[in-house]
């Protein structure tokens, strides 16, 4: 007998997923990111060439050398985390009160066609996701207060979110309070910020990238800076500051 045995994952095994041979597509059908963002799942998929190649990778177990397919996992969700900093600590007392992002499309599915996803396509999909853009959600990446010094901490839970274009509705809001305001004491000043996603990062969210968004804080504005970076990378290949 001959042949050759490649093998195509998926993960996590809950995903609705599927392979055609005879067109070497494979799909994951009708996928929603968890809006309870502690439950969300890294969606990842290994593209065929990578277990294609005739020399098998060689991995020792307890002291034995075994030989298996390679199977090279692809980020197929884009991640958003978060940074904040006072701008004017002391003379300012800053504490963030809630981050979310709303009217996310989060139902799609996910076509990859011989490990090829289409970047910008005519059919409206980024990176191989079509999103059902009537199901609408709002994931919240923090929700209890975080008081802010003059030192850029993360805050948060990452978000993990369906690659898309970036509708004018998509919005970033950040709710956050002063207590104290260039040296002197003011009543609780609760303040909530709106601006458009697309505004900050750019008209679209792509696998595999990680954008971190970084909030400096003043007493009358609030300064956006965001680093995307290839989700495996360190170092930002953009950077900019946005009002």
């Amino acid at each position: 007998m001959s042949g050759s045995l490649t093998f195509v994952a998926v993960t996590p095994a809950t995903a609705n997923s599927a392979f055609a041979n005879q067109t070497a597509t494979l799909t994951v059908t009708d996928f929603s990111s968890s809006t309870t963002v502690a439950d969300q799942a890294d969606l990842m998929y290994s593209k065929i060439a990578d277990a294609d190649d005739l020399n098998a990778n060689t991995t020792s177990y307890e002291n034995s050398s075994k030989q298996g397919v390679p199977v090279v996992f692809n980020h197929a969700l884009a991640q958003v985390r978060f940074m904040a900093v006072n701008n004017d600590h002391p003379a300012n007392t800053v504490q963030i009160d809630k981050i979310q992002i709303t009217n996310v499309a989060n139902k799609g599915t996910l076509t990859v066609v011989k490990d090829v996803v289409a970047t910008n396509a005519t059919d409206g999909s980024v990176d191989g996701w079509k999103t059902t853009t009537t199901d609408d959600a709002t994931f919240v990446s923090l929700s209890s207060a975080f008081g802010l010094d003059n030192a850029e901490k993360g805050l948060g839970l990452p978000l993990m979110i369906m690659p898309q274009t970036l509708a004018d509705d998509i919005m970033l809001e950040v709710t956050y309070t002063m207590t104290h305001i260039n040296n002197e004491d003011v009543p609780d000043t609760q303040k909530t910020v709106s601006k458009k996603l697309s505004e900050i990062v750019g008209a679209t969210l792509n696998a595999n990238k990680k954008y971190t968004i970084t909030l400096a804080i003043g007493a009358d504005e609030i300064l956006f800076s965001p680093s995307i970076v290839e989700w495996s990378e360190t170092d930002a290949d953009e950077k900019y500051q946005i009002k």
